[in-house]
Protein backbone atom coordinates (compact mmCIF):
# COMPACT_ATOMS: atom_id res chain seq x y z
CA UNK A 1 0.00 0.00 0.00
CA UNK A 2 2.96 2.57 1.14
CA UNK A 3 4.64 2.16 -2.59
CA UNK A 4 0.90 2.29 -3.99
CA UNK A 5 0.53 6.17 -2.37
CA UNK A 6 4.35 7.03 -3.44
CA UNK A 7 3.46 6.15 -6.80
CA UNK A 8 0.35 8.38 -6.60
CA UNK A 9 1.82 11.37 -5.29
CA UNK A 10 5.18 11.11 -7.18
CA UNK A 11 2.63 11.27 -10.46
CA UNK A 12 1.06 14.33 -9.01
CA UNK A 13 4.10 16.11 -8.41
CA UNK A 14 4.85 14.85 -11.58
CA UNK A 15 1.60 16.66 -13.43
CA UNK A 16 1.30 19.53 -10.79
CA UNK A 17 0.36 22.78 -13.12
CA UNK A 18 3.02 25.24 -13.71
CA UNK A 19 2.13 28.70 -12.03
CA UNK A 20 1.49 30.84 -15.00
CA UNK A 21 1.16 34.30 -13.48
CA UNK A 22 3.86 34.27 -11.36
CA UNK A 23 5.57 37.15 -10.64
CA UNK A 24 8.74 36.59 -12.84
CA UNK A 25 11.16 39.01 -10.67
CA UNK A 26 10.41 36.92 -7.91
CA UNK A 27 11.14 33.41 -9.61
CA UNK A 28 13.85 31.61 -9.47
CA UNK A 29 15.00 28.60 -11.95
CA UNK A 30 16.53 25.95 -10.25
CA UNK A 31 18.63 23.21 -12.02
CA UNK A 32 19.48 20.01 -10.29
CA UNK A 33 23.11 18.75 -12.00
CA UNK A 34 23.21 14.78 -11.58
CA UNK A 35 25.48 12.08 -12.68
CA UNK A 36 27.08 12.44 -16.13
CA UNK A 37 23.47 13.97 -17.47
CA UNK A 38 24.21 17.20 -19.15
CA UNK A 39 21.30 17.41 -20.80
CA UNK A 40 19.46 18.54 -17.07
CA UNK A 41 21.67 21.52 -17.45
CA UNK A 42 21.32 22.04 -21.19
CA UNK A 43 17.32 21.46 -21.27
CA UNK A 44 16.98 23.33 -17.71
CA UNK A 45 18.37 26.61 -18.82
CA UNK A 46 15.74 26.62 -21.90
CA UNK A 47 13.35 28.14 -19.13
CA UNK A 48 15.79 31.38 -18.54
CA UNK A 49 15.21 34.38 -17.74
CA UNK A 50 11.49 33.80 -19.74
CA UNK A 51 9.68 31.61 -16.47
CA UNK A 52 12.09 33.49 -13.86
CA UNK A 53 14.62 36.33 -13.80
CA UNK A 54 16.84 34.11 -11.38
CA UNK A 55 19.25 31.07 -12.13
CA UNK A 56 20.19 28.87 -10.12
CA UNK A 57 21.99 25.42 -10.64
CA UNK A 58 23.04 23.28 -7.43
CA UNK A 59 26.36 22.01 -7.30
CA UNK A 60 27.09 18.24 -7.38
CA UNK A 61 29.37 15.77 -5.90
CA UNK A 62 32.15 15.42 -8.86
CA UNK A 63 30.02 13.42 -11.14
CA UNK A 64 30.94 15.90 -12.76
CA UNK A 65 31.21 19.24 -11.28
CA UNK A 66 30.05 21.69 -13.08
CA UNK A 67 32.33 24.97 -12.63
CA UNK A 68 30.50 28.61 -13.40
CA UNK A 69 31.90 29.02 -16.57
CA UNK A 70 31.05 25.40 -17.65
CA UNK A 71 27.14 26.50 -17.14
CA UNK A 72 27.56 29.69 -18.60
CA UNK A 73 28.84 28.03 -22.07
CA UNK A 74 25.81 26.17 -22.09
CA UNK A 75 23.99 29.33 -22.18
CA UNK A 76 22.51 30.97 -25.49
CA UNK A 77 25.55 34.16 -26.14
CA UNK A 78 22.28 36.63 -26.30
CA UNK A 79 21.24 35.17 -22.94
CA UNK A 80 24.32 35.74 -21.50
CA UNK A 81 23.95 39.56 -21.41
CA UNK A 82 21.03 39.22 -18.46
CA UNK A 83 23.91 37.41 -16.18
CA UNK A 84 25.31 39.07 -12.92
CA UNK A 85 25.90 38.37 -9.70
CA UNK A 86 22.85 39.09 -8.48
CA UNK A 87 20.99 36.86 -10.52
CA UNK A 88 22.81 33.68 -10.96
CA UNK A 89 24.10 31.45 -8.35
CA UNK A 90 25.75 28.30 -8.78
CA UNK A 91 26.91 25.93 -6.12
CA UNK A 92 29.89 24.86 -4.62
CA UNK A 93 29.94 20.81 -3.81
CA UNK A 94 27.28 19.24 -2.33
CA UNK A 95 26.97 15.64 -1.73
CA UNK A 96 23.53 14.72 -1.86
CA UNK A 97 19.61 15.95 -2.89
CA UNK A 98 19.25 17.33 0.60
CA UNK A 99 22.61 19.13 0.70
CA UNK A 100 21.05 20.91 -2.38
CA UNK A 101 18.34 21.75 -0.89
CA UNK A 102 19.76 23.12 2.17
CA UNK A 103 21.84 25.31 -0.22
CA UNK A 104 18.37 26.61 -2.04
CA UNK A 105 17.06 27.46 1.31
CA UNK A 106 20.14 29.63 2.58
CA UNK A 107 19.23 31.30 -1.40
CA UNK A 108 15.98 31.82 -0.05
CA UNK A 109 16.65 33.43 3.30
CA UNK A 110 19.11 35.92 1.28
CA UNK A 111 16.46 36.80 -1.33
CA UNK A 112 13.06 36.99 0.64
CA UNK A 113 11.57 38.90 -2.20
CA UNK A 114 11.24 35.16 -4.26
CA UNK A 115 8.16 33.23 -3.88
CA UNK A 116 8.45 30.97 -6.86
CA UNK A 117 10.86 28.02 -7.34
CA UNK A 118 11.01 26.63 -10.29
CA UNK A 119 12.38 23.23 -9.95
CA UNK A 120 13.61 21.35 -13.08
CA UNK A 121 15.46 18.14 -13.19
CA UNK A 122 15.36 14.58 -14.54
CA UNK A 123 12.03 13.43 -14.38
CA UNK A 124 12.66 10.09 -11.89
CA UNK A 125 13.88 12.37 -10.03
CA UNK A 126 11.25 15.36 -10.04
CA UNK A 127 9.32 13.42 -7.00
CA UNK A 128 11.98 13.09 -4.47
CA UNK A 129 13.50 16.62 -5.21
CA UNK A 130 10.30 18.11 -4.43
CA UNK A 131 9.61 16.58 -0.95
CA UNK A 132 12.96 17.59 -0.41
CA UNK A 133 13.05 20.88 -1.11
CA UNK A 134 9.19 20.57 0.76
CA UNK A 135 10.79 18.96 4.21
CA UNK A 136 13.62 21.47 3.76
CA UNK A 137 12.05 24.44 3.98
CA UNK A 138 9.42 23.72 6.79
CA UNK A 139 11.92 22.89 8.60
CA UNK A 140 13.80 26.29 8.10
CA UNK A 141 10.16 28.30 8.96
CA UNK A 142 10.41 29.19 4.85
CA UNK A 143 6.78 30.02 4.04
CA UNK A 144 4.66 31.46 1.46
CA UNK A 145 6.81 30.07 -1.26
CA UNK A 146 5.61 27.91 -4.56
CA UNK A 147 7.25 25.10 -6.04
CA UNK A 148 6.74 24.65 -9.79
CA UNK A 149 8.20 21.38 -10.86
CA UNK A 150 9.08 21.05 -14.54
CA UNK A 151 10.17 17.23 -15.47
CA UNK A 152 12.51 16.96 -17.91
CA UNK A 153 11.73 14.22 -20.00
CA UNK A 154 15.05 12.77 -22.31
CA UNK A 155 15.86 9.98 -24.27
CA UNK A 156 19.52 9.96 -22.24
CA UNK A 157 17.55 9.80 -19.22
CA UNK A 158 16.08 7.26 -16.95
CA UNK A 159 12.31 6.63 -17.92
CA UNK A 160 9.34 6.47 -15.42
CA UNK A 161 9.25 2.67 -16.35
CA UNK A 162 13.11 1.99 -15.28
CA UNK A 163 14.45 0.83 -12.30
CA UNK A 164 16.44 4.19 -11.62
CA UNK A 165 12.16 5.63 -10.91
CA UNK A 166 11.66 2.81 -8.88
CA UNK A 167 14.70 3.19 -6.76
CA UNK A 168 13.54 6.76 -6.49
CA UNK A 169 10.39 5.14 -5.27
CA UNK A 170 12.03 3.80 -2.62
CA UNK A 171 13.96 6.20 -1.27
CA UNK A 172 11.36 9.07 -0.96
CA UNK A 173 10.26 5.97 1.75
CA UNK A 174 13.30 5.49 3.35
CA UNK A 175 14.33 9.33 3.83
CA UNK A 176 11.01 10.08 4.87
CA UNK A 177 11.94 7.82 8.19
CA UNK A 178 14.78 9.66 8.53
CA UNK A 179 13.15 12.95 8.00
CA UNK A 180 14.83 14.57 5.08
CA UNK A 181 11.77 14.07 2.84
CA UNK A 182 8.16 15.68 3.31
CA UNK A 183 5.71 13.06 4.71
CA UNK A 184 2.40 12.53 2.25
CA UNK A 185 0.35 14.78 4.42
CA UNK A 186 2.58 17.58 4.64
CA UNK A 187 2.44 17.50 0.88
CA UNK A 188 -0.90 17.05 0.68
CA UNK A 189 -1.28 20.67 2.61
CA UNK A 190 1.32 22.21 1.31
CA UNK A 191 -0.72 20.97 -2.16
CA UNK A 192 -3.94 22.84 -1.06
CA UNK A 193 -2.34 26.04 -0.14
CA UNK A 194 -0.52 26.10 -3.54
CA UNK A 195 -3.82 25.17 -5.22
CA UNK A 196 -5.20 28.70 -3.27
CA UNK A 197 -2.31 30.64 -4.16
CA UNK A 198 -2.66 29.65 -8.11
CA UNK A 199 -6.33 30.36 -8.58
CA UNK A 200 -6.17 33.55 -6.49
CA UNK A 201 -3.72 34.45 -8.44
CA UNK A 202 -5.59 34.10 -11.78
Amino acid sequence: MQIDRTQKIAKQILEIPFWKDSDLHRSAILILPGVYQNYRITEGVKHWPKKGEYLWVAGTRGDPFYTRREILETIDRKKREHINNHNFENGGWQNHTLDQMMWVTELLKKNNNINHIILTTAAYHVPRCTLTLLQTMKKQSIKQVVISPIPIYHRLGPSLESESFGGELSRISIYQEKGDVATFETWEEYNMWRNKIIKNSN
